[in-house]
């Protein structure tokens, strides 16, 4: 059997390239090859690893995607004292509150209701509401169960109609 003549120089090649693949620090390898500077060695030696790459890729692909998808609309409390609207886009919501009538007293508190799952946020988020007379003032409180609430802040509190948005990072 006869085998094909292989110059040293490429079988030093494949010894560093396996060692460096395998996991060798690369100052040993270096050391090993004879080079002076670990600079060479990395020039030669290092090489992306293709399945890293291809992960890298598909993470990017997916985090594109997401950010190009159509966002999602939806009615998430619906009761005779009025809606919440949500939408959502990837890991980000933004709802919209619109409601009728409210606990008129200073520290009052009321229920919007409970806000549905794939809705909720990663931790409980806070909204204001401060009225045209500057007396009203609420506190909207999102839960991260889904329970949406408010509070009054102190002094007078009207009980008519009130609105405002919030947007968080979705659980």
């Amino acid at each position: 059997m006869k085998l094909p003549c292989v110059p040293p120089r490429n079988l030093r090649h494949t010894f560093g390239t396996l060692a460096i693949a395998a996991g060798a620090d690369i100052s040993v390898v270096a050391r090993q090859l004879g080079h002076s500077d670990i600079k060479t060695t990395a020039r030669y030696y290092l090489r992306p690893d293709l399945s890293v790459l291809r992960s890298l890729q598909r993470a990017w692909e997916r985090l594109i995607i997401g950010a190009a998808q159509l966002s999602v609309t939806q009615t998430l409390i619906k009761s005779q004292y009025g809606t919440v609207t949500g939408v959502k886009s990837g890991k980000i919501a933004q709802i919209s509150i619109n409601w009728k009538s409210a606990n008129t007293d200073s520290w009052g508190s009321g229920q919007f209701g409970t806000i549905p799952e794939g809705w909720r946020p990663a931790v409980v988020t806070h909204g204001t509401w401060s009225g045209r007379d500057g007396g009203s003032q609420r506190d909207f409180i999102l839960e991260t169960n889904g329970n949406f609430r408010y509070v009054n802040c102190g002094a007078g509190q009207n009980s008519g109609t009130f609105s405002g948005t919030m947007t968080y990072i979705l659980a």
